[in-house]
């Protein structure tokens, strides 16, 4: 119970409710999304989506959700490295640009 009156205060929520607040702005206001930085790169998602969704004889022959991935951390990895010289040698010794 405690853990809603944090939220409600923190959604600056007092009682009684305002009129025009429905459920679904409520539960808006005390249960906002997640903000989270996970400070890695995210890949270009919608042309991954694209490169899969391509018909089959234009796209590569046996291109996979692995190869996407494989292909775009070997791009991130050299940027880095690109930036930062000494970054794949402090990072993982056994990965080479």
């Amino acid at each position: 119970m405690s853990n809603i009156l944090d939220r409600a205060a923190a959604a600056a929520l007092t009682w009684p409710l305002p009129a025009d607040l429905d459920d679904a702005a409520l539960h808006a206001r005390l249960y906002p999304p997640a903000v989270r930085d996970s400070g890695h790169v995210q890949p270009d998602w919608d042309a991954m989506i694209e490169a899969l969704q391509e018909p089959r004889k234009r796209r590569r022959a046996r291109l996979t959700r692995r190869q996407l991935w494989v292909e775009y951390r070997d791009e991130v990895l050299v940027s880095m490295a690109n930036e930062n010289p000494t970054f794949l040698a402090n990072e993982n010794p056994t990965v080479r640009a």
